[in-house]
């Protein structure tokens, strides 16, 4: 049973975009966060 390539792809593209999105949102909560903390940033 060889797993096919068509659905270890998107799960891999899957979790790229999970992992890019994720990391984007943390980012814009961070300065967020900078910016209420620090009004003239």
């Amino acid at each position: 049973m060889a797993p096919a390539p068509a659905s270890v792809r998107s799960l891999v593209i899957e979790a790229i975009v999970v992992e890019l999105v994720t990391s984007r949102l943390g980012s814009l909560l961070v300065r967020a966060a900078m910016a209420r903390l620090r009004p003239n940033g």
